[in-house]
């Protein structure tokens, strides 16, 4: 099962209050009280103008990654610089992605394509997997309307054959 992330604190606004990040504090975070203002620990109560513009907690900051109760730990060996790259495109969600993709190979929900099929399938225009149904589906309705014209042609020929028309 993927790793699990923990859910939202309501007395959080997630985000900086803009009042300190105008004196040099950037990361002094602004709550709700139990009246429903919104202040931060300096007692600041910026404006909804100020709060609208101001800078949201990044999601890394909100959410760290736990384990679920259920999950082991499982040392595998990996390239370091696929390690790196994995790590530079989830930096905040790593332990979650490869989670997810771990359950998805084990329960056989995953195709997947390499090297040359990819580059085949984009030089094509397809990007992604729902590209890759528009373009069956597409095909299935071409192959349908083909074989309607077929039969249609051959009703015909039929009809001029009867006719004594043609050869």
């Amino acid at each position: 099962m993927p790793t699990l992330i923990s859910p939202l604190d309501a007395a959080l606004t997630y985000v900086w209050c803009p009042q300190c990040a105008s004196t040099g504090n950037p990361r002094s975070p602004l709550v709700r009280d139990g009246s429903g203002m919104i202040s931060c620990s300096f007692g600041h109560r910026p404006t909804a103008d100020q709060l609208a513009a101001s800078d949201m907690v990044k999601f890394g900051e909100v959410f760290k990654e736990q384990p679920s109760p259920t999950d082991i730990k499982w040392p595998i060996f990996v390239n370091p610089q696929v390690k790196a790259k994995l790590e530079s495109r989830f930096p905040q969600n790593l332990m979650i992605t490869i989670g997810t993709l771990l359950a998805a190979l084990a329960d056989g929900s995953v195709l997947i394509l390499m090297g040359d099929e990819v580059k085949k399938l984009k030089d094509k225009g397809i990007k992604n997997g729902k590209d890759m149904l528009a373009t069956l589906e597409m095909v299935d309705t071409v192959s349908k309307e083909r074989q309607m014209l077929m039969d249609k042609i051959e009703q015909y020929e039929r009809i001029f054959k009867q006719a004594g028309v043609g050869g």
